[in-house]
C-alpha cells in the first residue's frame, strides 16, 4: 500500500504477492509489480513528499536500518527475491535479476558506510544464490548473470562472489555466438 506506515499491512501485502510467484499462469503485470516492489524495498532510500499546505517538498529519505520492522520488511523482500530467482518461470527469474542490479539504489555511494555495508552484504547473499541458479539454465539467464557479475566487479565490493559467478557460467561456442548476436557490451570468451 502506498504511503502506509503500518508495517503489518506491508508484510501482509508482501505475503499476498509472494503467493503470485507460485501461480502457474501468472500475468505479466503481477510480475512487473512484484519486481517494482522488490526494487523499492531493497533500496536504501525512499521518495518522500511533504506539504505544509503552502508548499510541497520532494526528496529522498534514508531507511532507518536500526528499526526492527524495517529490517523485517527487508528480510521478507530478500526472501521473495530468492524465491523469484529460483523460479522455473524464466520471466519471473529474469525480472528478479533486474532487481539484483538495483540493490541499494543509485545513491548508495553517498550514504553512510554502515548503510553501504548493509546493502553490500545483501548483494553478496544474492550473488551466492545466483551462483546456484547458473546450473541448467538458458543463455538469456547466463547473459544477465554475467552482466550482474561484471557490474559488481566494476562498482561494488562483492568481487569474490562475482568472480565465482563468472567462473560458473559455461562458455561454449553457442553461448559466445548468442552473446555476439545479442550485442552484449562485454563478451568473455574464456575465464
Amino acid at each position: 500500500p502506498l504511503y502506509t506506515i503500518n508495517f503489518d499491512v506491508i508484510i501482509a501485502s508482501l505475503e499476498i504477492m509472494e503467493k503470485w510467484i507460485d501461480e502457474t499462469k501468472i500475468v505479466d503485470r503481477k510480475i512487473k509489480l512484484l519486481n517494482r516492489v522488490i526494487d523499492s524495498l531493497l533500496n536504501a532510500t525512499y521518495d518522500d513528499t511533504r506539504s505544509d499546505g503552502v508548499s510541497i517538498t520532494w526528496g529522498q529519505q534514508v531507511l532507518n536500518l536500526k528499526h526492527k520492522e524495517v529490517l523485517k520488511i527487508i528480510d521478507k523482500a530478500k526472501h521473495i527475491l530468492f524465491k523469484m530467482l529460483t523460479n522455473k518461470n524464466l520471466n519471473i527469474s529474469s525480472y528478479a535479476l533486474k532487481s539484483v542490479k538495483s540493490i541499494g539504489g543509485y545513491r548508495l555511494d553517498s550514504l553512510s558506510l554502515e548503510t553501504q555495508t548493509f546493502y553490500e552484504n545483501i548483494r553478496q547473499e544474492v550473488l551466492i544464490k545466483c551462483i546456484d541458479i547458473v546450473k541448467n539454465n538458458n543463455f538469456n539467464i547466463y547473459s544477465k548473470l554475467e552482466s550482474i557479475a561484471i557490474n559488481t566487479l566494476n562498482f561494488h565490493n562483492s568481487r569474490k562472489e562475482a568472480l565465482v559467478l563468472l567462473e560458473a557460467i559455461q562458455r561454449n561456442d553457442e553461448y559466445i555466438i548468442y552473446q555476439q548476436i545479442k550485442g552484449a557490451d562485454f563478451i568473455i570468451y574464456d575465464f
